[in-house]
């Protein structure tokens, strides 16, 4: 396909199936926003798909992007061009995205690496033994008090305030 016919498909996948999704974000040129979401989309789809792999490529962006979008403004060019990414691997025969279950936020991510660390016993910051960070630990992952307590040591031999 041509870029003329691969941006073709683009603005028909855009009509079609993510403007009725999506409200535009207020203060923006809508036309220019059109135009960098298609052509990062398209940047990032391979060349030679036929179509038809166009289209289903364009579908697997669109999944991906409604999955992850945070309401119904149209999500940013980033988001877009990383779905597009995703589905440009899985066009080429490598691992599609994957759609199924929810994806792990940035907070799910911290508490984990956190945790982890702790079970590991590294380092980690003073804020997650005090207060909320705390019992968020204790209540979202598998930390328990006593994996705390060397910590609990540790803080309070560095701390001037004790000796």
């Amino acid at each position: 396909m041509t870029y003329e016919q691969r941006i073709a498909l683009a603005k028909a996948w855009m009509k079609e199936e993510i403007s009725p999704r999506f409200a535009l974000p207020k203060g923006m040129n809508s036309t220019i926003l059109i135009e960098d979401i298609l052509e990062a989309v398209n940047s990032r789809l391979p060349n030679g798909l036929d179509p038809t792999a166009y289209r289903a490529a364009l579908t697997r962006v669109r999944k991906v992007v409604v999955e992850k979008a945070r309401g119904r403004t149209l999500p940013p060019v980033y988001d877009f061009a990383n779905a597009a990414a995703d589905a440009g691997r899985g066009a080429r025969g490598g691992p599609a995205p994957s759609t199924a279950g929810p994806q792990e936020t940035n907070e799910e991510r911290n508490l984990r690496l956190v945790a982890q660390a702790i079970k590991e016993r590294r380092p980690i910051g003073d804020t997650w033994l005090r207060h909320e960070r705390r019992k968020e630990l204790l209540d979202h992952t598998d930390v328990t008090e006593e994996d705390l307590a060397p910590y609990e040591r540790k803080l309070v031999d560095d701390d001037p305030f004790f000796e």
